[in-house]
């Protein structure tokens, strides 16, 4: 195993354990996807101006999605599932934050509409299946936010960063 494929192990390693533990804290999900996604990218060579500002951009969008997703209460009846606060609040991170990436280096910009269309995928079958496990199975214990918090964070990496290094 390469030594850059080691390290976009751990941290995305890292980054989901992070991620998954402190969701509900604003300023400190955005700021340690952000440093994740800027290794994945450069592998921690060639960093410069761009990455800082990629990385306030992640931590305010993700500061952004965790005010949204608690506009109003959640509730488990099947259309608040599909377009409730939460709801709203991933796709909007999920255009936010491949957007701010492309903008920032726009080397990525062929890959944003499929990241895009991936990552929103994801939630609503991640959506789909939490429903059904816990309305129409009665399945307890399952924490499907952390499930989509690691899916989705992996899609972006992978989609944005694998192939690059892949062919290094």
């Amino acid at each position: 195993m390469k030594m850059n494929t080691l390290l976009k192990l751990i941290t995305f390693g890292l980054c989901a354990c992070i991620s998954t533990k402190y969701c509900g804290q604003d300023w400190v999900v955005g700021p340690v996807f952000g440093v994740t996604a800027i290794i994945w990218q450069t592998g921690l060579k060639n960093l410069n101006r761009k990455h800082l500002l990629f990385l306030g951009l992640s931590t305010l969008i993700y500061a952004a999605v965790s005010k949204v997703s608690s506009l109003w209460e959640f509730k488990s009846d099947f259309a608040n599932t599909f377009v409730g606060s939460f709801s709203l609040a991933v796709i909007f991170g999920s255009v936010a934050l491949p957007f701010a990436l492309q903008a920032v280096f726009p080397e990525t910009k062929k890959q944003f509409k499929k990241v895009v269309i991936s990552l929103v995928a994801c939630y609503f079958v991640i959506t789909g299946v939490a429903y059904f496990f816990t309305n129409v199975l009665e399945v307890k214990g399952i924490n499907f936010v952390d499930i989509m918090i690691v899916v989705w964070q992996a899609l972006f990496l992978y989609l944005f960063f694998w192939r690059k290094s892949a062919s290094e």
